[in-house]
């Protein structure tokens, strides 16, 4: 087989195994869609194959009721073309306009999405549905494996469960829509919500879409075992054809 015939194939091979390319994921409305698992505090939400890039998305609600009290369930809602918000045990299941978006009046409210390979350049849109302010707090982490969530300080969640520092994203009040650029990069875990600290404005927003770009070579299932033979081959085969060329 000609040399540039063994090169195709291994292009081949590796688009196959996903190496080198990237997908990915633009304006995901988070208020349609997806499979809920449980009812009340801490139900779950997951979207498969989120825009045929592979990726599985997994949300959650979480809230504390102060910024030194450990993290406990709250409810997570969905809003068709809105959003997703949160109800958390101060105001109770299905709670109404504005409590039912993710706000930080008597608790701070978040949402732990997990995604099931990295991704990077994330990106929320948070939209405060009335005259509000949207500014936002977010802790991110890279791997999905080994900590937990309920019970933990915010301060903890840092200290002791592998979380990055968290970071804020300031937008002037009031009724302003908020694009949240997350910092950082092979994100698997991020929890979202609204700011911790900060001004004397009170956020309520619904986090209506995000966006991301899928890591190379880590989307998408396991390639069968006839790919790997492919791109094998045809590595060989290309190191043969090598060879010969420098015995001539």
């Amino acid at each position: 087989m000609k040399a540039h015939h063994l090169l195709s194939l291994a292009t081949l091979a590796l688009g196959t195994l996903g190496i080198g390319s990237a997908a990915s994921i633009t304006n995901f409305d988070l208020g349609s869609g997806g499979t809920n698992v449980g009812s009340g505090f801490g139900n779950v939400r997951t979207w498969t194959n989120v825009q045929g890039t592979g990726i599985t998305i997994t949300a959650t609600a979480f809230s504390a009721s102060s910024v030194g009290t450990g993290l406990v369930a709250s409810q997570l809602g969905q809003y068709s073309g809105l959003g997703l918000g949160v109800c958390n045990p101060g105001e109770g299941t299905g709670c109404g306009d504005p409590n039912h978006q993710v706000d930080n009046s008597g608790y701070y409210d978040f949402v732990l999405f997990t995604f099931s390979a990295p991704v990077s350049a994330l990106s929320f849109v948070a939209d405060p549905y009335g005259n509000y302010d949207s500014d936002a707090t977010y802790y991110t982490r890279n791997g999905n494996s080994g900590y937990t969530i309920l019970g933990k300080t915010l301060a903890q969640l840092v200290s002791t469960q592998g979380f990055n520092s968290p970071l804020n994203d300031d937008i002037s009040c009031c009724g302003n829509t908020n694009t949240v650029p997350v910092t950082g990069s092979g994100i698997t875990s991020i929890l979202f919500g609204t700011r911790v600290g900060g001004d004397s404005h009170v956020d309520y927003f619904k986090i209506h879409t995000l966006s991301a770009t899928t890591t190379p070579g880590q989307v998408g299932d396991v390639p069968e075992p006839a790919t790997f033979g492919l791109l094998g081959a045809s590595l060989l085969g290309i190191g043969l054809m090598r060879r010969r060329s420098q015995k001539r």
